[in-house]
């Protein structure tokens, strides 16, 4: 989605102004939300898997104990927060999405203020490096 944003945002910059460009987006984003919001439900069981912490049903079945469904212990908010995985996991997002929006923040700034090329030409830039991110991305997942 990034990839194509940084096509069709400097046309639309160009059309309009910055504040259009930005209303638009926010609208399309929370339109969006509210579409996955009503139409997405997915359940554990739906996916045919268990609630975190609660014994796998095919475990539970070799063990001769069949759950009995809403007896599964929710876990709490407050212990997914004292593990130190989730610590990890959030600090590296955090570290990787100041990355990304240091760079493509910076870069089209740069190629039009500093090199002195076209804001078309910043969009293809920015381009050019969220498809390199996507393509990195899902290349170092299957690594």
């Amino acid at each position: 989605m990034s990839a194509a944003l940084g096509i069709i945002v400097p046309a639309l910059l160009i059309a309009y102004d910055w504040r259009f460009v930005w209303y638009l987006w926010g609208g399309i984003s929370l339109l969006l939300s509210g579409v996955v919001f009503a139409l997405v439900r997915n359940s554990p069981q739906d996916k045919g898997l268990s609630l975190c912490g609660a014994p796998l049903e095919a475990e539970a079945k070799s063990r001769g104990v069949i759950p009995q469904a809403g007896t599964q212990e929710r876990v709490k908010s407050s212990d997914v927060l004292k593990m130190g995985i989730t610590w990890h996991l959030s600090i590296v997002l955090i570290l990787i999405t100041m990355m990304w929006i240091s760079v493509a923040s910076f870069l089209p700034v740069y190629i039009i203020l500093q090199v002195g090329l076209s804001v078309v030409v910043a969009g293809l830039a920015i381009t050019i490096f969220s498809l390199t991110g996507l393509v990195g991305g899902f290349a170092w997942g299957f690594i």
